[in-house]
């Protein structure tokens, strides 16, 4: 269980390395998982649902996948970066 602060934007970051995934929650390190050799497959078919029936309740910003982990640093730029735009749109 995570809480988040609602009626704004939030950054949700999974930062993985090695065997570890590193939970961000805006701009701030939350908790660490290990994953025991198993690391998580992906696929270009994944579905993210957004929406207040089988979702969440609200919209996505931006998904951005990088080929290599991100520094703690890096992570809490990208935040207070784009916390105070509405909505917090990386411009390409």
């Amino acid at each position: 269980e995570l809480k988040m602060p609602g009626q704004k934007w939030n950054q949700i970051v999974f930062n993985y390395t090695s065997n570890y995934v590193d939970l961000f929650v805006n701009g701030h390190l939350e908790r660490t998982f290990y994953l025991k050799n198993k690391q998580p497959d992906f696929s270009t078919a994944e579905i993210v649902k957004v929406g207040a029936t089988d979702g969440i309740n609200g919209a996505i910003s931006n998904i951005v996948y990088h080929k290599n982990p991100l520094s703690k640093s890096a992570i809490s730029a990208r935040y207070n970066t784009l916390k105070k735009q509405s909505p917090p749109t990386i411009k390409m």
